[in-house]
């Protein structure tokens, strides 16, 4: 009798027992799964975006018009656009901040916008219609200048006039394609070109053959002063490989036609909150035949992530009912160095014969 009670006592505690961790199992799981949830707001909730058209005085729409988007505290560019056919223009996934626009076309007044304000009270900001006027020009006294735009749209690709941009001194080409029209970095530092993930790139038409985290290391080592234009091509012509029909980003090289040695030296530094540097030297020997080049080039970056989340619980009136707040930094520290070696041989005119080593 007694033993019976006590086997009976001891079979109901574990089934209690089992229960109460089955339980406890269940609103571990579902605290989880309201925490990724709740994350997954925060992080969307922090993004941001901007649009707006652009047309002239007579309402028509000025397809390829270039906007610059700068952050107004420093003026710190931020992504570069080309407006639609319809003159539409978008800046997406932008963090929270104070912004400027800034609008220029062949022809027209350059204008700007200013005060553009995106928050979590308002993250998406609609810009009325911008309306660019008429460049006025006196035929009596014209003076022709010769200067790069900024972009070039052609038919099958866009082209980015490197020195034409915004404070490119001591940037590098990642830099540079981050703020390029149809560039998307992800998280992982993959690029993309509108919307594609699968993209190639080429240096002077020939692939790297690099991809991820080489890619983005090699883009960094190599100074923005060295590059004269990128193409962004999301038809690619024939020529290149079939394997990057999702797009292709050929970046090309500054180079001289002036026979003879010749060489430079190219020291940047800036100073945030932390330091950045990015040196090069760069050489080059030509004769009627013969074209030898080669540049070395290391890069020292720290940088910094502050991130801050809030997210705003209301009742059902509206009033507010919880506030959850988060506060995060995330610092990197980027080295690298790149090496490039070729030799171009002129059969005629119109082929040469090349050979590029690249080493990081």
């Amino acid at each position: 009798m007694f033993d019976g009670s006590l086997t009976n006592l001891f079979v109901r505690q574990r089934y209690y027992m089992l229960y109460n961790n089955i339980f406890r199992a269940r609103i571990i799981s579902l605290s989880f799964l309201v925490l990724a949830s709740l994350s997954g707001s925060w992080v969307y909730a922090q993004q941001g975006a901007i649009t707006g058209t652009i047309h002239s005085v007579d309402k028509i729409p000025l397809a390829g018009a270039t906007v610059s988007l700068v952050r107004q505290q420093d003026s710190t560019l931020v992504k570069v656009a080309i407006a639609e056919n319809d003159g539409s223009i978008a800046f997406t996934l932008l963090s929270f901040g104070k912004y400027r626009l800034q609008l220029s076309m062949t022809g027209y007044t350059s204008q700007d916008v200013n005060g553009i304000m995106i928050d979590s009270v308002s993250p998406r900001y609609n810009i009325p219609p911008i309306i660019l006027q008429p460049a006025n020009t006196n035929m009596e006294a014209v003076t022709v200048t010769a200067k790069k735009p900024l972009l070039e749209r052609k038919i099958d690709r866009t082209v980015i006039n490197v020195d034409a941009f915004i404070s490119n001194a001591g940037s590098n080409v990642f830099e540079v394609l981050e703020k390029s029209p149809g560039v998307q970095v992800d998280n992982n530092e993959n690029i993309g070109l509108n919307g594609k993930s699968s993209v190639l790139i080429y240096i002077d038409d020939k692939p790297t053959y690099l991809s991820g985290a080489e890619l983005a290391n090699y883009l960094k080592s190599l100074p923005a002063s060295t590059i004269d234009r990128i193409e962004l091509m999301t038809t690619p012509p024939a020529k290149y490989d079939a394997a990057g029909n999702a797009g292709i980003i050929n970046i090309r090289t500054k180079k001289t036609k002036v026979r003879g040695f010749n060489g430079s030296v190219s020291l940047a530094y800036t100073q945030g909150k932390y330091p950045k540097a990015n040196n090069s030297i760069t050489f080059n020997w030509r004769d009627n035949r013969v074209n030898l080049f080669g540049t070395f080039n290391y890069a020292d970056a720290r940088n910094f992530t502050d991130l801050f989340i809030e997210r705003r619980i209301r009742n059902n009136d509206e009033s507010l009912k919880t506030i959850f707040a988060q506060n995060s930094m995330f610092k990197r520290w980027n080295r690298s160095n790149g090496l490039k070696l070729g030799l171009d041989y002129y059969l005629s005119p119109k082929a040469t014969l090349g050979v590029v080593l690249n080493g990081m």
